[in-house]
């Protein structure tokens, strides 16, 4: 696990939106992205539904955010 694409994933999901998220980061969207499915990838759970514009949190995502508030 990166200590990085927590507070990536935790900085996507108080915007709500990997594209402003990225920006804020100054790192490239993609580059958030694959860290949201890094961290996906390794835990074996789906974090976020993306949507048209944004994502929302999937509850597994819920529960993983509230974990990573605690490990931050």
């Amino acid at each position: 696990m990166n200590l990085q694409h927590l507070r990536y994933f935790k900085l996507a999901c108080a915007y709500q939106n990997i594209s402003k998220a990225a920006q804020k980061l100054n790192i490239a969207q993609s580059s958030l992205s694959l860290a949201i499915k890094s961290l996906e990838s390794e835990f074996g759970i789906c974090l976020i539904k993306r949507q048209r514009v944004g994502f929302v949190l999937t509850p597994e995502g819920e529960r993983f955010l509230a974990l990573t508030e605690g490990l931050l």
